[in-house]
């Protein structure tokens, strides 16, 4: 994967030099330098997309920065609440929800998990998140940077929507495992 993820890389870097030369000769032409835009936007997008295959495949190892969890879970709800008619309630019960994480990936997942709520419960219902302090982990730990702990929380999202089968639980967790047909995303 990582290898494949690095040619990929690469094809991208020469289109996005090739659309940067096109949209100075296309100065003129605002339809054009509009198109041109767009495809430079889906261009890096694309690249944000090779990067995270190249951690996946470990060919690159993320860096793990403090990162406040509750903000950035906000942003993501703020982000996905625009475009459908579902609740958040974002629930923290520890004074700081600092940990130690690659922003980026962890901005992906709680999208990924926030989108498959939305998607479950059709764009309506209610969902609720809860930044918590891991079990067995006093609220001094819980999101303390320390010599001896590791910053740590326990996030927990929960929807009304109408859960998953026993038979499709068993398989969460595999990779590339979706419900989805080859017409939804």
């Amino acid at each position: 994967v990582g290898s494949v993820a690095h040619a990929f890389n690469n094809n991208l870097t020469g289109v996005l030099g090739s659309i940067s030369v096109a949209q100075h000769y296309a100065s003129d032409n605002e339809k054009l330098v509009n198109f041109l835009k767009k495809a430079e936007t889906g261009c890096l997008a694309a690249k944000q997309t090779v990067q995270q295959l190249m951690m996946i495949s470990g060919s690159i190892k993320p860096i793990c920065r403090p990162v406040y969890i509750v903000p950035l879970i906000q942003k993501v709800i703020d982000s996905l609440s625009q475009s459908c008619q579902t609740t958040f309630n974002l629930v923290e019960t520890i004074e700081k929800s600092r940990v130690c994480g690659n922003e980026k990936q962890l901005t992906l997942v709680f999208t990924q998990v926030l989108t498959n709520c939305i998607e479950a419960l059709q764009g309506q219902g209610q969902v609720t998140i809860t930044v918590e302090p891991p079990p067995d982990v006093s609220n001094q730990q819980a999101g303390a940077v320390t010599a001896t702990a590791v910053p740590m929380v326990s996030v927990t999202i929960q929807d009304n929507g109408p859960g998953i089968t026993r038979e499709i639980l068993r398989r969460v967790f595999e990779p590339f495992f979706t419900t989805r047909d080859n017409s939804r995303g």
